[in-house]
């Protein structure tokens, strides 16, 4: 397995706005599989179309912040942050699924909740 949806904040996330789109859990996987179909190809992820920093982490991990398409929407209005580890395991940690007419931008509060989360489950 090439990435993780073990923070809660991101499963309430995906919980919440899969009950106003149904196809958003097989749209997640579907956009999982070609995460991680980039990542084994050699593909650096950060290069991804429609892919943007979003804060420089630490520990050798890059948060970045990419579209994704749904196809109960017309347009690729979701958004997905995740933590990057090129070297890890696991290569992506979610953070963040939102809808980008309910919110501008991906929350950097967020982004350090999830640095504590990791914190606390280091040790």
């Amino acid at each position: 397995m090439t990435y993780n949806t073990d923070f809660s904040l991101f499963r309430k996330d995906l919980e919440k706005l899969s009950r106003k789109h149904p196809t958003l859990w097989e749209d997640f996987g579907k956009f999982c599989q070609v995460l991680s179909t980039w990542d084994k190809e050699g593909f650096l992820v950060a290069n991804w179309p429609k892919t943007d920093p979003v804060s420089s982490g630490g520990k050798g991990c890059h948060y970045l912040k990419t579209r994704m398409r749904v196809r109960g929407t017309r347009k690729t209005s979701f958004r997905v942050v995740y933590a990057y580890y090129p070297r890890g395991n696991i290569k992506f940690r979610f953070i963040e699924l939102f809808f980008k007419g309910d919110q501008a931008n991906a929350s950097l509060e967020r982004i350090t909740e999830y640095e504590k989360y990791i914190s606390e489950s280091e040790d």
